[in-house]
């Protein structure tokens, strides 16, 4: 009894183990759009590309230091 539950146990795991990554939503290309003086300017370039329908989102990273820029990254 107790072999048949964990043999069942380890069939259930193994298929969604394999099912999960197919259930998963689709890959999004992110590449960089940029680097920018200020995050305001970065912000605008994000939102004047989505109105051009160039990408549909963005994320940006300021790097730590005294360095004002903000580097821009676009999803595809």
């Amino acid at each position: 009894m107790l072999g048949k539950l964990v043999v069942g146990a380890a069939i259930v795991g193994t298929s969604f183990a394999v099912g999960a990554p197919t259930a998963s939503a689709t890959p999004v290309d992110v590449v960089f759009g940029g680097v920018y003086p200020t995050f305001e300017a970065a912000q605008q370039a994000c939102a004047d590309g989505i109105a051009q329908g160039r990408w549909w989102g963005c994320s940006y990273q300021t790097p730590a230091g005294t360095s004002p820029v903000t580097y821009l990254w676009v999803q595809v």
